[in-house]
């Protein structure tokens, strides 16, 4: 393959990739009215937020960004941390710390609407 022909597929990747992505960001903002890539639209509209004074709303925005980055952290922690034997089993260690996770978010979720029912 020569050199030419190499950028091109990467080129070519690059652009599929990035149409993608902001088929993913225009489509989660038109139903969600969220960003889904974290870093990106969650920032922006945190900033047009923050100018607005809407301070609530500035940090619900934010806090998508900081659960995003202790996730990288965790990651690259248990990356760090887990034993050479247990490597390989890593993505289901990560699922099942996700799945964890999630559990208790509903959990906790769910008993707050139990409280505000019951008061």
């Amino acid at each position: 393959m020569n050199e030419t022909s190499r950028g091109g597929t990467v080129f070519g990747i690059s652009i599929g990739i990035a149409f993608v992505g902001g088929y993913a960001d225009a489509s989660s903002y038109l139903l969600a009215r969220t960003f889904n890539g974290h870093l990106t639209g969650n920032c922006v509209l945190a900033a047009v937020s923050a100018a607005s004074k809407e301070w609530y709303l500035t940090l619900d925005r934010l806090l998508a960004v900081i659960v995003f980055l202790a996730g990288i952290l965790v990651s690259l922690l248990l990356n760090r941390f887990v034993p050479v034997r247990l490597r390989p089993y890593s993505l289901a260690i990560a699922m099942f710390i996700g799945l964890f996770v999630t559990l208790g978010c509903v959990a906790r979720v769910s008993g707050r609407e139990n409280w505000s029912k019951s008061d």
